[in-house]
């Protein structure tokens, strides 16, 4: 028997046990009878050969009793408690039931890279889905030889995402050793996978996540590190460049989805495209297509002009019209911006974007929806929930990342919206295709819409 404790202000079991092994050492826990999650136990710096452990229960709206069991690898019982549970809220008093109900696909990121010569090591964090660390799956093509360790402590995540349930257990490393890879093999795309919750219809998902093939990927990039945060925030050179890679490598799956083809020659537009960290890769992989970019950050795109593209990239007015000509492009993606327009720039911009892209062209644009709601609910009391989820709709909060850099300050926001209103918005001058949940930055929507070829439908409603 190992030592098991419970703690009512976080939910959360506790315990120490010594194991009969220490390698890659687990706990699985039980609540109510059922199986709940398996954990990683890590030594104790205080004891030696004692391993300690941690897990966060599900959230609970009421007052409510359980038993909890704890059992080592083997079956071994380290303990069981009968608790009486109290529902989590965060310090303005909203309910972590409440976001969790609607946040249904565990937020992923994977910034970091490193290579000595052989061996790739990558690190970034991946929500435990539903709680559970041992729900999550890697998968390779055949012949990459892989190592991963998952489940690795995050502190900062137990803050941002107080409502999941484990979520400073996120952290992973996965190195990647190319010389023992077969030659055939491609040890630079895999997928993450889990099981969808039960409550939002079942079901497998997967995540491609895709690493660039090209150490040059890595050159050019703004060294005024302001120019890369009011892009992202926390950019730095490095990460600009592997999360700009995999969403080229995603933009590029969707656009061949619906029919664009790189070899055609497409005229294709980064609404939105800040210092390129997209656009370049679109630059350098789609060598027959016609590559523009357009932003309201000036200095951004006097900075593509000279590294990028010359007269490739023009400045867009906070309103419109812009600079182009009805149906110039085949294509057009807009990562972020949606995200930042009020409900009038958002309908205004919407009507142009239709305007300047070809009848049967692709629009992909992405939006802040109910995951992104759950991402900032760390700062919300349950009022601002409570209208939140009333009006599936909220411009109120002013982003300050372009402060000086745009003539009208309160211009730039952080728009949350519900998608059956932006599919209603996009209704009004495109076909909505599919909608893609959290695909952009592990919390961002992405509509796949395409203008009607009928010009009668532009303008409608």
């Amino acid at each position: 028997m190992g030592e098991l404790t419970y703690a009512a202000d976080a939910d959360a079991i506790r315990g120490r046990f010594v194991p009969a092994a220490t390698s890659d050492v687990r706990v699985r826990i039980e609540c109510d009878g059922a199986h709940w999650a398996t954990v990683p136990a890590f030594p104790d710096p205080g004891t030696p050969g004692m391993f300690e452990f941690s897990c966060t229960l599900a959230p609970v709206s009421e007052t409510t009793r359980s038993s909890v069991t704890a059992r080592a690898p083997g079956g071994m019982l380290l303990g069981s408690n009968d608790v009486r549970r109290q529902p989590l809220r965060n310090s303005h008093g909203l309910l972590a039931s409440v976001v969790y109900a609607t946040d249904h696909h565990p937020f992923f990121a994977l910034p970091w890279l490193t290579f000595d010569g052989t061996k790739i090591t990558l690190s970034g964090m991946h929500l435990p889905p539903e709680g559970d660390p041992a729900e999550l799956e890697l998968e390779f093509g055949p012949g990459v030889s892989y190592d991963l360790r998952y489940g690795m402590r995050v502190p900062a995540f137990r803050t941002q995402y107080w409502y999941w349930p484990n979520a400073d257990l996120s952290g992973f490393i996965l190195e990647i050793d190319l010389a023992a890879s077969e030659r055939t093999s491609d040890p630079f795309h895999f997928r993450f996978l889990y099981p969808a919750p039960s409550r939002f219809g079942g079901g497998k998902r997967s995540i491609d996540m895709w690493l660039p093939r090209d150490l040059g990927s890595f050159r050019g990039f703004p060294t005024d590190s302001s120019q890369l945060t009011r892009v992202q925030t926390g950019s730095t050179s490095a990460s600009s460049s592997m999360t700009g890679y995999h969403a080229f490598k995603t933009l590029e799956a969707l656009f061949a989805s619906t029919g664009i083809d790189p070899d055609s020659g497409p005229v294709v537009l980064d609404w939105g495209c800040g210092h390129g960290r997209v656009t370049c890769h679109f630059i350098d992989q789609w060598p027959l297509a016609k590559m523009y970019g357009t932003d309201i950050d000036a200095e951004n795109i006097a900075w593509c002009n000279e590294h990028l593209a010359p007269e490739r990239f023009v400045v867009a007015p906070l309103w419109p019209p812009c600079e182009f000509a009805d149906g110039t492009f085949d294509g057009i993606f807009g990562i972020s911006v949606v995200t930042h327009l009020t409900a009038e720039a958002q309908r205004a911009w919407l009507a142009e974007l239709a305007r300047i892209l070809k009848p049967g062209g692709t629009a992909l644009l992405t939006f802040s929806a109910d995951a992104s709601a759950a991402f900032t609910s760390y700062w919300r009391d349950a009022a601002w929930w409570s209208r939140w989820q009333e009006l599936a709709f909220n411009d109120e909060q002013i982003d300050t990342a372009l402060a000086g850099k745009i003539s009208e300050p309160e211009y730039y926001r952080n728009t949350l919206q519900s998608t059956p209103g932006f599919v209603r918005e996009c209704g009004r001058h495109f076909d909505v295709l599919s909608i893609e949940p959290a695909i952009f930055g592990g919390y961002q929507d992405c509509a796949i819409l395409r203008k009607p070829l009928a010009a009668s439908r532009l303008g409608e409603q």
